[in-house]
């Protein structure tokens, strides 16, 4: 376990500070956040690179604020793979292993296990400056995990590589993790990238955490504007908080008005998945209005499996997703009249503090 207590590091007019952020024993967490956030510091301050101006890193119980970083159990991959271009692929897995003069068939024991799961048996004798960007990264991977490190910390490792490779080493981290449940903490800007890899995100604005929880968590309850816009949740509108005659408490979205459990009141504003919306050619006789927004039909995306519908509403423009096979049984296009419905349960109120520590 990685615990991390008051962590503060001045670096110019940038300030890091990490009130409290714990990383379970065999957890991936990965650090999201625009560049200049502070997340490659902070995971350089973990791996002892950098030496805080203040608080403590703790492994498992122990404090290891001070201790060099050889002696921190760690395994390092970067962004560049820098693997060594006098040696090849074999010997610069094995490096480590051989600098520590671990017996010869320990290490041929933790090459076959990694070069198997990695995928890179046919690259061992081949000289590591002939490899793609995917090998490398691959080799490199393989030599952080090759002495066996109780933590491995990794700072943006699919930064450079194109798309199509990018996506297929998400897939093999996350599946080596689970074989080998090794702590990892895992640097990246890229939303898709942390929500597919990470047990938890955390997200780091300005040098604070600003939310620490799951992908469902993040994008059901957003701890801020700043978070929802980051993860890219399209719908954070304005709204109204009120009490009604009966005494219970009524969020009202434009012409729409919904149950709400809020001790706030007057004016918020809301963020809402386009899954929690569903769209309606007609408004259904059954139930009242006023639990829907009327609106006009800008634009459509057909994005495969599903379309993604904008819409206009008086007070701004909705985005909604709709199953293939619904849309098409609507019959809506762009300029159709239709009814949106939110579904109350997943209309979350932003908090008003942009970046709430932790």
């Amino acid at each position: 376990m990685i615990s991390l207590r008051k962590i503060e590091k001045k670096l110019g007019t940038f300030r890091l500070f990490v009130d409290r952020l714990d990383i379970e024993q065999g957890e991936y967490l990965v650090l999201l956040g625009p560049s200049g956030a502070g997340k490659t510091v902070l995971l350089l301050t973990v791996a002892g690179l950098v030496r805080p101006d203040a608080g403590q890193i703790l492994f498992d119980g122990a404090d290891v604020t001070s201790l060099q970083p050889q002696k921190r159990d760690i395994g390092l991959v970067f962004q560049e793979a820098n693997l060594f271009p006098h040696l090849n692929v074999i010997q610069n897995i094995s490096f480590g292993k051989r600098y520590r003069r671990e017996r010869a068939k320990e290490i041929e024991r933790r090459i076959e296990q990694l070069v198997d799961m990695l995928g890179i048996r046919e690259l061992l004798r081949r000289d590591a400056m002939g490899l793609s960007g995917g090998e490398k990264q691959r080799v490199a991977v393989a030599r952080a995990l090759a002495l066996g490190p109780s933590i491995l910390l990794m700072d943006e490792p699919l930064g450079l590589l194109d798309n199509n490779t990018r996506q297929e080493l998400r897939k093999e981290l996350r599946r080596i993790h689970d074989e080998l449940g090794t702590t990892t903490l895992h640097v990246t800007h890229d939303r898709n990238e942390a929500f597919t890899i990470a047990d938890r995100v955390a997200i780091l604005s300005d040098g604070t955490l600003a939310q620490v929880a799951s992908r469902d968590e993040i994008v059901a309850r957003p701890a801020s504007e700043f978070v929802a816009r980051f993860v890219g949740i399209e719908n954070i509108l304005d709204a109204f908080v009120e009490r009604d005659a009966a005494g219970k408490t009524i969020l009202n979205i434009g012409e729409c008005r919904l149950p709400a459990v809020c001790e706030r009141r007057g004016e918020v504003r809301i963020s809402i998945s386009p899954e929690s919306i569903s769209l309606h050619r007609e408004l259904p006789v059954e139930i009242g209005p006023e639990n829907f927004i009327p609106g006009t039909v800008r634009t459509v995306e057909d994005s495969g499996a599903v379309f993604r519908v904008s819409v206009k509403c008086s007070f701004g423009d909705v985005v909604v997703t709709c199953g293939k096979q619904d849309f098409l049984r609507l019959g809506v296009s762009c300029s159709s009249p239709v009814w949106l419905k939110p579904d109350a349960a997943s209309v979350h109120i932003l908090p008003t503090s942009q970046n709430p520590e932790g």
